[in-house]
């Protein structure tokens, strides 16, 4: 079991900050919720500055968290370019690209949900920018970058 504190989450559907921890146990996540201290046998995992958000779907071909993030953020920094709102551009590259897919469990951070996870430097619902700075990538709850 591990548990991932940030300053903040991107659930899929908006972003909330103050200290929060991701509790993930095997492939799953457990918990999302304030900061705090890490389940007993739970190692604590500290992204400081950071921000934990569902990996990113590419609607048009695979999952693009696989440890490369390939050019997906760049397109959903394009639709931030063209005038999407930041929360918008995030939600339509995790929850609403995981609905269009069938994809169960996956595009958003909620118990039960898949733990493939993205952390990024900074604050993404306020510089989409943060997408270009990986401070790691999980799949199925296995750190793969």
């Amino acid at each position: 079991m591990i548990a991932i504190a940030a300053d903040g989450v991107f659930d899929g559907e908006q972003y909330s900050g103050g200290g929060v921890m991701v509790v993930v146990d095997g492939e799953r996540i457990v918990s999302v919720g304030p900061a705090g201290t890490a389940p007993p046998g739970g190692e604590l995992i500290r992204f400081d500055g950071c921000t934990v958000l569902p990996g990113l779907i590419d609607a048009h071909v695979h999952l693009c968290c696989n440890g490369e993030l390939g050019a997906l953020p760049g397109a959903v920094i394009g639709l931030v370019d063209g005038g999407v709102s930041l929360t918008a551009a995030l939600s339509t590259a995790t929850l609403h690209a995981a609905t269009a897919l069938s994809l169960p469990g996956k595009g958003r951070l909620s118990p039960g949900s898949d733990a493939d996870l993205l952390v990024v430097l900074g604050n993404p619902a306020n510089d989409i920018i943060a997408l270009r700075t990986p401070q790691a990538v999980y799949l199925r709850g296995i750190r793969a970058h």
